[in-house]
């Protein structure tokens, strides 16, 4: 009898390191879906709230890079672009402005806060009273079969908030 209970002792010991280990690989293993590629915006399927269509035409198109490290989204033209650059190595992600005002030249970076929910979905909150662009919470998703991009966005503008839903169709490949 007293055999089993140390060894019941030891088992209980070598299945908790085993469980750990078992958490450990899983969450190393976590791989983000792909989101690369260039998305073109579906109006019928966007809600832009207070805005009108005509609001959103320099997020018309958004390209989005990805590596092993960051997912980078882009949007805009030559006289006002946003990048979003999201980490996924601890790194801080932030946010890249550039917006011309008056004929000069500004250029805005602000950091962001990130949280994946899952490897579908990830959201970032931008509070930089004193940038270029206004307090925000957005959260990028993916569909599970990569064909449909969803940012969810909530804007401060002193004490008002401009809430709505960007869709966006994957562009076909040649």
């Amino acid at each position: 009898m007293k055999i089993i209970i140390k060894h019941k002792g030891l088992t209980a010991l070598i299945l908790m390191a085993c469980l750990s280990l078992i958490n450990y690989s899983a969450s190393g293993q976590t791989k983000k879906a792909n989101f690369a590629g260039m998305w073109h915006l579906n109006e019928n399927k966007s809600d832009f709230g207070r805005l009108t269509a005509a609001s959103a035409k320099k997020v018309q198109v958004l390209t989005i890079d990805q590596t092993a490290n960051e997912l980078t989204i882009k949007s805009g033209d030559s006289t006002e672009s946003t990048k979003a650059i999201i980490r996924f190595d601890g790194k801080p992600s932030q946010l890249n402005s550039n917006a011309v005002i008056n004929e000069i030249p500004t250029i805005s970076r602000s950091e962001l806060s990130i949280q994946w929910i899952n490897d579908h979905t990830v959201t970032a909150t931008l509070d930089n009273p004193k940038g270029l662009m206004p307090p925000s919470v957005k959260t990028y998703t993916i569909s599970p079969d990569l064909q449909t991009f969803t940012i969810d966005y909530k804007l401060k503008f002193g004490e008002s908030e401009l809430t709505g839903k960007l869709v966006y169709d994957k562009q076909k490949s040649n």
